[in-house]
């Protein structure tokens, strides 16, 4: 490798936040030749780090990876892998804004060359929120749970928006409901896995599939779910929080079938995924995996009921 190729190379693996200004002036070569070892010659590209929920340990790594390939393992021991995830009902709670802000992306407008540039306010007066429960199957939305103001989720209140997701399920999935042939899945957040929550799983006999800690990206509420939820509310305003409540209903009652069933097969290849990466994070990474099985939507008999809003069960 010629001197200054490698010169360069080596300053980067010591320091690799350098500018390529910062490397001109540290090796004395004019930013043409950096700008041309660094792309053509190295191949480097500048990426920022990848945000991620929290920084896992290995014991933690070694945990999720379990989790999944357990998962992975009841899946495949299944008599029918498709009827399997037909039959998780998966939930999440999150908050939702009267005026959701929109991304920069959206923001963006097209303006000549030396025009001013448009400012945007990180906070909107007024601006009022709600919190939604929301529980749904590969067919659609079967529980819609909003929390009334100055309440917050704890034990006694989740245990309140499970005993409404029974009578859901009776009402919405009957065949499921009389079989018992539905597993509940949420993640581990404090009023999900309390004492008082897990005694009443335990005494209306609940199923439950298990989640690996510390891991949105294998929740399908929070990787599908919510971000296509709240991509459809921004730029709206709403007067009040009913309004909002009311573009919510209509917004996932308007969802094809296939959003829902392509979001629960996709928790699927995430517990592959995770197990490829041992554990760790893996959102925004190339992971080669090879599927499961191939993606059915609508195969079940049974209607799900989803395009009527009064079979919804809500807290106002």
């Amino acid at each position: 490798m010629p001197t200054n190729i490698q010169a360069v190379s080596n300053l980067l693996q010591e320091e690799g936040k350098l500018s390529l200004r910062d490397i001109s002036t540290k090796t004395g070569l004019s930013m043409g030749v950096v700008m041309r070892i660094v792309k053509k010659e190295l191949k480097l590209k500048r990426r920022a780090p990848k945000f991620v929920p929290t920084e896992l340990t290995e014991a933690q790594k070694q945990v999720c990876k379990e989790t999944c390939e357990s998962n992975i393992e009841t899946l495949s021991a299944a008599p029918d892998p498709e009827v399997f995830v037909q039959s998780i009902i998966t939930g999440d709670e999150t908050w939702l804004n009267t005026c959701e802000q929109e991304t920069k992306q959206q923001s963006s407008v097209w303006l000549a060359k030396n025009a001013e540039r448009p400012k945007k306010a990180l906070r909107i007066p007024g601006n009022k929120k709600s919190m939604l429960t929301l529980f749904c199957d590969s067919k659609g939305v079967i529980l819609m749970d909003w929390l009334k103001p100055k309440e917050t989720i704890n034990s006694e209140r989740y245990v309140q928006t499970l005993r409404k997701l029974k009578e859901a399920l009776r009402q919405k999935r009957p065949q499921l409901w009389q079989t018992k042939s539905f597993i509940v899945h949420h993640d581990n957040a404090s009023p999900h896995t309390s004492f008082e929550t897990m005694k009443s799983i335990r005494k209306w006999d609940l199923n439950l599939l298990p989640h690996p800690p510390n891991s949105p990206d294998m929740a399908p509420c929070d990787f599908g779910f919510f971000p296509k939820l709240k991509k459809e509310l921004r730029s709206h305003q709403f007067a009040s929080v009913k309004e909002l409540q009311q573009e919510v209903r209509k917004i996932l009652l308007s969802w094809d079938q296939s959003v829902f069933s392509d979001i629960l097969h996709d928790m699927v290849s995430h517990w592959q995924k995770c197990c490829a990466a041992d554990g760790a994070y893996f959102e925004g990474d190339q992971v080669n995996i090879d599927p499961l099985f191939t993606k059915e939507a609508g195969n079940s008999e049974e209607d799900s009921g989803d395009s009527d809003p009064e079979a919804q069960t809500d807290c106002d």
